[in-house]
């Protein structure tokens, strides 16, 4: 029975105690975030309803957080009071994601209620987040861009983006949540070049001494402009010329295509040499080239149909120089020359150049002078076996010649008369006998000018 009464005074006595802790407390925040490596503060707004009689309350926590308020704070019985609690980021605080903030709300007789707040710890480098828009091909430009992921606000911020084709620098402050956008200008040479796929955007990222490296990816979209031209021009030297042009951003594998016959090839070259050809009669050269972005091929093709001219016309004269030397047994050459006289007379001087091809016989060289022109009875090494002045004709004769020898007949004729035009000399004739056949061989005709007591002009 004692112990009943003693149990019942002890209630008595702690129950006003129990009643004063009998608090409801309701917290909020508009950003419950720690970003390591900055001081910044979380603030809560705390609605503390005291249910029990008027007291005084302070605010304390054993985690070695630096808050306030620190002075203690009265609330009437049933009454609510709002206190901002500001809770200062310590030193060396590891944890990291949710973090549970434990904290006491303590009335003035000591006795005390545990209360917690949820806190978000986040690293510097996860507090944003960096992407591009696709290039743009028309305007040669990138959009680039930097998200604050966080309600924070980051004052100062240096910021370093790179690429395999820019770089940009820039300093700025940003606001929560807020995404900065950059338009970069890409360099007309290295954006001919790029080609489509996925390229890596890199980001320095440095404020309040805390560093960060971001990686992002830029999306370059396949467009293919390939183009192919063919033109062909001149007559004798025929050209032509395929320009291929890949000026989309993606690999182009070409093949081009080039045909000519069995004789057009003949006299045909080509820059660079085909890889690949196929044909006899006809045949037909590939090129197979991986063009680039960017990049540009040239084929040039020449068809010389100088050559084969030349060709035609070397065996034109060939053959004809074969008709008149080839299979001859004597061959007889003629020259006419101007001589100047005492007197003023027209006179020319004729020089017969005869060669023995082979060993013949009886050979007989007659030639013959215009009517107008008269035999000056003067010759050289060589004399006539006959001269008909009457006839304008001269016949030197010769039992044989040996195979390459050569004899050389000089005359002169000459007019009293005056002489002007152009004259023509008869060609020298050859008769002679190879092995009993008689035959017949014929020099070249030769042409004098002649004018009035002047003189003559050989041709």
């Amino acid at each position: 029975m004692k112990r009943v009464l003693l149990l019942l005074v002890l209630g008595l006595i702690l129950l006003p105690q129990v009643m004063a802790m009998n608090v409801t407390v309701n917290a909020s925040s508009d950003s419950p975030l720690i970003v390591a490596g900055f001081d910044t503060p979380v603030e809560f707004n705390l609605k503390i309803t005291n249910n029990g009689p008027t007291d005084t309350f302070r605010l304390y926590n054993t985690l070695g957080f630096m808050m306030t308020p620190e002075e203690s704070f009265e609330i009437k019985k049933q009454a609510t009071k709002e206190v901002k609690l500001v809770i200062n980021p310590r030193e060396n605080f590891n944890p990291r994601g949710k973090y549970v903030f434990n904290y006491y709300v303590r009335a003035e007789d000591n006795e005390e209620s545990q209360e917690s707040l949820q806190i978000r710890v986040v690293d510097f480098k996860d507090a944003f987040k960096i992407g591009s828009s696709e290039i743009d091909r028309e305007n040669n430009e990138i959009t680039i861009y930097l998200e604050n992921l966080e309600n924070f606000r980051f004052q100062n911020t240096n910021l370093k983006f790179s690429s395999p084709f820019f770089e940009l620098e820039e300093t700025l402050t940003l606001e929560p949540n807020q995404v900065a956008e950059f338009a970069v200008k890409l360099n007309d040479e290295d954006f001919n070049e790029l080609i489509a796929g996925f390229y890596t955007l890199r980001a320095e990222i440095k404020a309040n001494e805390e560093e960060a490296s971001l990686e992002g990816v830029i999306k370059f979209a396949e467009e293919n402009d390939f183009k192919s031209l063919k033109k062909s021009s001149g007559i004798l030297i025929r050209t032509t010329t395929v320009t291929n042009s890949n000026n989309g951003n993606t690999v182009e594998t070409t093949e081009s295509e080039i045909s000519k016959n069995i004789i057009s090839r003949l006299f045909t070259s080509f820059e660079p040499t085909p890889d690949n050809k196929e044909g006899f009669f006809f045949p037909k050269y590939t090129w197979n080239t991986e063009l680039k972005p960017g990049e540009t091929e040239e084929i040039i093709v020449k068809t010389n149909w100088l050559y084969p001219i030349l060709i035609i016309v070397l065996i034109v004269l060939g053959v004809r120089l074969f008709n008149k030397y080839a299979g001859k047994d004597v061959i007889a050459k003629k020259r006419v020359s101007f001589i100047r006289t005492k007197g003023g007379e027209f006179a020319v001087k004729i020089k017969i150049y005869v060669q023995a091809q082979k060993y013949v016989e009886r050979v007989s060289i007659i030639d013959r002078i215009p009517k107008f022109l008269s035999i000056h009875p003067r010759f050289g090494s060589e004399e006539p076996i006959r001269v008909d002045s009457a006839n304008k004709k001269i016949e030197w004769g010769f039992e044989k010649l040996e195979a390459g020898e050569t004899r050389v007949l000089t005359y002169v004729s000459f007019s009293k008369l005056g002489v002007m035009g152009r004259f023509a000399l008869p060609r020298t004739t050859v008769i002679y006998e190879k092995e009993g056949a008689v035959k017949e061989s014929r020099s070249n005709k030769t042409f004098f000018v002649a004018e009035h007591k002047k003189g003559t002009k050989e041709e």
